[in-house]
């Protein structure tokens, strides 16, 4: 009986030491939980919050319905501490642990699953360690805390939303060796400002950037080759892109509304570039197309209201709608002869529009195409043109002459509504002919102008008698050769404005609402003293303009600002 005895105290010791062995605790912590996380591992929750997992091999891989054991309990982590022997990270691990501050990955580990630190919204850096090859989707997308991330000289792949909505993360070192970028991976990290794509990256996906409002700067690598959809999308502050020669493609909305792109160098052998590639990039100044490009997408540069003249190259065949909407700036455009429309839409509200030169090979003007271009002031129609779309040229209100041609067979409602001043129409055919065209409602003021039959076009003259500048508004004069009669009051607006970086592109003046710091309508030493008592916090004659202090554009005012006045100033750069 003694022995029976004996033998049951032994089994019991042996089962509690095993225990402890299987779930050894941390120095002066009490285990809250403990189980297994893979068929080699077991892990341990104490009472301050950090869940070490231990053992050899892989994680168990969990679903967003079958969550980790400790699941229950993620609100009372706040740290975990994983040792060396587990070789992977499970998918949805430690999703949403909103108190978790801090985790410690062995070189061990070679995967870190889907949305393992999803939402992990105190976690404020990560070393990812060498060995692992890829970040899976989600992985650590919405940790709204994490500043810094180390990724190792192994990784060859970032997946979809790996780090979306990071909006702390501020800086980013890719490694030489990534070869891919997910779909959305660093879309949203809001303090992002520097990215510099290395040479091996070849693959990027949608919007992987997008949305990064901090964002300035943007360096590819010689291994894209295209630049896929809403890649830089809504990335606000961008205002410098570096784009290899390697480059043959520009995706749907890739720059849209990067309001603060000034330029970007299109490379030689770009062969198209997607619709609204560029949509509402206000500052982007004059963009050189080159020659390679044969395709041009749906309002690809609509809302470019920097643009002032831009040459589209030969090889583009079909000018897609709206491609210059709202380019308020645009004065001047070379269209291709081999086009045969000008789609809907296409130069609507280009209210700097002064004169276009449509291709011969036109045979149609869709809806809307040129409406309210209001500085249009003479339209030759070409030969091969059958119809005008409606409301083509409404709002047109400086139109004064049309020339239409005799293959002319409709006149849609609306085409010329509006145009006030229109006072002549040169048509090349018989009075017959013009009698067959159909003209349809809202087109009175096309039906009254004075008609002149079997023209060629060139039988009105034009001059200036005063010519109009940025601020002065001028007065233009049109000569009838067929009847002799003169329209003399044509007046023709100032220009106003066009101010690029503080500077008028037209007449060269200086914006005084941006550089003259204390008011007194002129920029001279006096700013930059007024800049430096103002620094000093001492009194300063006059008020000074806050806005009007970062003089140099770098985001901080200080003694570089003053520097910058007195060079420009003396003419130096």
């Amino acid at each position: 009986m003694k022995k029976r005895t004996l033998a049951m105290v032994i089994l019991i010791v042996l089962f509690f030491v095993a225990t402890l062995l299987a779930f050894p605790l941390p120095a002066n912590a009490e285990s809250l939980a403990s189980g297994k996380c893979g068929s080699g591992l077991t892990w341990v929750l104490d009472d301050s919050g950090t869940l070490t997992i231990s053992g050899n091999g892989p994680m168990y891989a969990y679903t967003d319905r079958y969550y980790a054991p400790w699941a229950s309990r993620r609100d009372a982590i706040t740290s975990v501490v994983i040792e060396e022997g587990v070789t992977s990270i499970g998918n949805y691990a430690f999703i949403s642990c909103a108190e978790l501050r801090s985790v410690s990955i062995p070189n061990t580990v070679t995967s870190i699953g889907l949305w393992a630190f999803y939402k992990c919204e105190k976690l404020g850096e990560v070393t990812i360690p060498e060995g692992v090859t890829g970040l899976h989707k989600g992985a650590f997308g919405s940790c709204n805390s994490l500043v810094t991330v180390s990724f190792p000289d192994t990784l060859r792949s970032i997946g979809d939303t790996a780090f979306s909505y990071c909006v702390n993360l501020a800086q980013i070192d890719l490694p030489e060796g990534l070869t891919s970028i997910g779909s959305n991976a660093f879309s949203g990290c809001a303090a992002l400002t520097e990215v510099d794509i290395p040479d091996s990256v070849t693959s990027l996906g949608v919007w992987a950037f997008g949305k990064c409002t901090a964002l300035t700067t943007v360096t590819l690598g010689t291994g894209i080759k295209e630049l896929p959809e809403r890649l830089f999308s809504g990335c606000t502050a961008l205002t410098s892109v570096s784009l290899t020669d390697q480059v043959t493609a520009i995706g749907e909305w890739t720059f849209a509304e990067c309001e603060s792109l000034v330029r970007i160098d299109l490379p030689q052998g770009l062969q198209s570039i997607g619709s609204r590639g560029f949509l509402g990039c206000k500052k982007l100044q004059n963009l050189e197309i080159p020659d390679s490009v044969t395709h041009i997408g749906i309002s690809a540069f609509s809302g470019c209201e920097s643009f002032t003249e831009i040459v589209i190259p030969e090889g583009v065949t079909y000018l897609s709608p709206g491609l210059f909407s709202w380019c308020a700036n645009l004065e001047y455009v070379a269209l291709p002869h081999g086009i045969e429309g000008i789609r809907f839409c296409t130069f609507q509200y280009c209210t700097n529009l002064r004169e276009i030169n449509i291709p011969d090979s036109v045979t149609y003007i869709e809806n809307h195409a040129f409406l309210n271009c209001t500085s249009l002031m003479e339209v030759v129609i070409p030969d091969q043109v059958t119809s005008i779309g409606v409301a083509a040229f409404e709002g047109c209100k400086k139109l004064v002459s049309v020339v239409l041609p005799e293959s002319l067979t409709e006149i849609a409602g609306d085409a010329f509504y509006g145009c006030k001043k229109l006072w002549h129409v040169l048509y090349q055919g018989t009075e017959e002919q013009w009698d067959q065209i159909y003209i349809a409602s809202g087109n009175t003021r096309l039906k009254n102008a004075e008609r002149h039959y079997e023209c060629t076009g060139d039988e009105l003259e034009q001059r200036y008698i005063v010519e109009p500048t940025c601020t002065q508004n001028g007065t233009l004069t049109f000569t009838c050769t067929l009847c002799g009669e003169r329209s003399v009051n044509n007046k023709v607006e100032a220009f106003g404005h066009h101010f690029v970086d503080g500077v008028c592109q037209r007449c060269g003046e200086v914006d005084l609402d941006r550089f003259d710091i204390n008011g007194d309508g002129k920029i001279n030493a006096r700013d930059a003293r007024a800049l430096l008592r103002f620094m000093a916090g001492l009194t300063v004659e006059g008020e000074v303009n806050e806005a009007a202090a970062d003089f140099n554009g770098d985001g901080r005012v200080n003694a570089r600002d003053a520097r910058a006045i007195l060079r420009a100033i003396a003419g130096l750069e």
